[in-house]
Formats: structure tokens, C-alpha cells, sequence
């Protein structure tokens, strides 16, 4: 069986916690990280501020560079079957332009996980997300950095729910960008998922069936639910005309990748 290495692209609050137990409860031989935090791992295991930053407005520059070939090198040298690092901050900081350390002898998947919009906010509502730009620097994107593929400006009327929506759209339209940029790229495959589908046996076991692993429906182990703790408000209170918005705006993610691809812009 081929070294397979697994990352996601994803907002964040969208599942990435329960993924990783998920794995962990199903593929007890591989090794399964969600967000590597010790207090000596950032610039190390997982990007500093100044990676987060440097790549969103500069691209990837020599010191982004620098920190994924350490980082990328030592993965590419695990001698599990299964590599799995679910999250949701790595995709922002030039993992995918970065992989090639891995891809000389790893298949790399990268999961691209969606959650509904609204319930993700209300997550961030929850946890007092984007109040602050150390906030957004240190785990989100900040909708003033000069390579954002959507531009903030239309939502900004919104207020606080609309700079969540406005990242929410652009780690979507972000996601389809590496799809098209990396649809040729050797050793890299792209899953699709929805964190409610792995609540189904079925659905998990398919899953785990396109990273090598045979799990029947009643194998398959379902973990508690993950990161439910309350935080800032008890309850999300987003005004209803919000909400109507969100439902109804006209939003595709595919169509905004592709022309930025062809204006010839990129993130890195």
C-alpha cells in the first residue's frame, strides 16, 4: 500500500475535529492529528503568524517555503501507511503550493469539507470569532489581505455576520481553485465530503475506502460529536433578513475560481 498523506481545505468549524476522531476510531494503525497546538510546534508543526500572514499577502515567499519543507520532509519520512493532519489552518498558509516534498513518493488526498453556511457562522458567533484581527490572522483570513480571491466589499453592509460570510465564500471559492490549479498534478486526489454524510456507516465506510482502508457499514465506528463547547452566546441570533440572504444569494465558487485562474492571478 502507498504512503498516503490526508489534509483538508475547509473553513474551520466545519468538522475537522470529528474528522480526525472519526480516523482515529476507524484506522487505529495510522497516525491522526487534528491541529498540532503544543506550545513548541507553531513555525515547526503548524504555521506561525508570520506564515499565516506572509503567505496571504506577499504569496509564498522564501520563509513560507522554508517552514513546509521541514515540515513536509519529516512527514514524508513517516513510515505509516497513513498520514492524517485535519486541520483547517494548514490550507491557508501555502500547503498546496508547497507539496512537492511529499508528492515523490506520497498519493497526498486532500479532503475538502463543507458544512452549511449558517451553522458555521453560528459556530462563530459562538466562540466570539472574527471580533478582532488577531483573531483573524491567527486562525481565519483577514478580509483586507491583497491576494483574496473574493473581494469583501458587497457583504461588508452586513457587519460582523458578513465578514464571517465573506470567508466562508472565500475558503469555498479557495477550494475549488486548488481543485482546478492541482487537477493535473501527479499524486494528488481530491475528496468531497460534507461533515453530516459521516454520520452514516455507509458513507464513512466508502470514504475510507478511497484512502485504502476496507471497513464494512458494521465495522465502522462513530464518534461522539467534537469542539461542541458553548463560548460568547448560548444561542446564535443572526436577524432574520441575514439568514433569508444567505439562503438565497447567487454564490458559485467554481465559476469565481476559474476566472481568477484565468486573469492570471494566484494565491501564491
Amino acid at each position: 500500500m502507498p504512503h498516503t498523506c490526508l489534509f483538508t481545505a475547509t473553513t474551520g468549524r466545519s468538522g475537522t475535529a470529528y474528522l480526525a476522531e472519526l480516523l482515529h476510531a476507524n484506522a487505529p494503525e495510522a497516525e491522526v492529528h487534528h491541529e498540532i497546538l503544543r506550545y513548541d510546534a507553531w513555525g515547526i508543526d503548524t504555521p506561525d503568524l508570520s506564515d499565516l500572514v506572509q503567505f496571504n499577502a506577499y504569496g509564498n515567499t522564501p520563509k513560507v517555503q522554508a517552514f513546509w519543507r521541514q515540515k513536509l520532509s519529516r512527514i514524508a519520512a513517516n513510515p505509516t501507511a497513513l498520514y492524517a493532519e485535519t486541520s483547517h489552518i494548514l490550507a491557508k498558509a501555502g500547503l498546496m503550493e508547497n507539496l512537492a516534498p511529499l508528492t515523490a513518493r506520497s498519493q497526498v488526498v486532500i479532503v475538502l469539507l463543507r458544512r452549511d453556511m449558517l451553522k458555521t457562522i453560528n459556530s462563530f458567533q459562538a466562540r466570539g470569532d472574527f471580533l478582532n484581527k488577531g483573531n483573524m490572522w491567527l486562525w481565519y483570513l483577514d478580509p483586507d489581505y491583497p491576494r483574496n480571491i473574493i473581494a469583501p466589499g458587497p457583504l461588508a453592509p452586513w457587519g460582523w455576520p458578513g465578514t464571517c460570510l465573506w470567508y466562508i465564500c472565500e475558503m469555498l471559492t479557495r477550494m475549488e481553485y486548488y481543485r482546478l490549479l492541482l487537477a493535473d498534478a501527479a499524486g494528488i486526489r481530491f475528496i468531497d465530503l460534507e461533515i453530516d454524510e459521516l454520520n452514516d456507516p455507509a458513507r464513512v465506510a466508502a470514504f475510507l475506502t478511497q484512502l485504502g482502508i476496507s471497513r464494512t457499514s458494521a465495522e465502522i465506528v462513530i464518534p461522539p460529536p467534537q469542539n461542541t463547547g458553548g463560548g460568547f452566546t448560548s444561542a446564535a441570533n443572526l436577524p432574520t433578513e441575514f439568514r433569508e440572504f444567505v439562503r438565497t444569494m447567487s454564490f458559485n465558487p467554481k465559476d469565481l475560481a476559474a476566472e481568477f485562474i484565468r486573469s492570471g492571478r494566484r494565491l501564491g
